[in-house]
């Protein structure tokens, strides 16, 4: 079978309605849609929804004593990780690491290494005692938490006898 193309008189005799205005709006919305959707994924890639370059963050006292590195953007029922450093403090008791009472409800802890000595739940805060000697050997604390309900969530962690370090992350669902 051979086919051969139509020529100029045949083609104009087509009842093809034509309107290259709405077919130039389409193009315009196809690309613009083609753009968003590779916005999307740059975005992604980048760790705008979790887990990337863009997600990270760090957020430290004024004297410098505890550095908090976090994600920023994390997921309902997905684990996450806060890194504490705190610089090494000559003290005889417990080093007393505190986490505000708002943050721990939106939040479940599944793990802090090293394991804290006591525990104690105030109004406010969440006080956690730590082995000063194990504590400041490398002056990281790991806590290993899952958060439990959506939107943005703001939290702080400090010293007992010093400031409190700000930080704040949003959680998608």
């Amino acid at each position: 079978m051979h086919c051969e193309p139509l020529g100029q008189d045949e083609i104009a005799d087509l009842e093809i309605d034509e309107d290259l205005k709405a077919q130039r709006w389409i193009w315009c919305f196809e690309r613009l849609g083609w753009s968003v959707l590779g916005l999307f994924l740059l975005a992604g890639l980048l760790g705008v929804f979790g887990g990337g370059r863009l997600s990270e963050a760090e957020s430290r006292d004024e004297a410098g004593r505890v550095t908090v590195w976090f994600e920023q953007f994390a997921r309902v029922d997905t684990p996450v990780t806060l890194k504490v450093r705190v610089m090494a403090v000559q003290q005889p008791d417990l080093l007393w690491l505190h986490l505000s009472k708002s943050y721990f409800d939106r939040t479940r802890i599944d793990r802090i290494m090293p394991e804290p000595e006591r525990t104690v739940v105030t109004q406010d805060v969440i006080r956690f005692g730590f082995d000063p000697n194990q504590a400041s050997e490398q002056g990281l604390i790991l806590i290993s938490l899952t958060p439990i309900q959506f939107g943005q969530l703001r939290g702080s962690l400090g010293l007992a006898d010093g400031p409190a370090v700000e930080f704040h992350q949003i959680v998608y669902p």
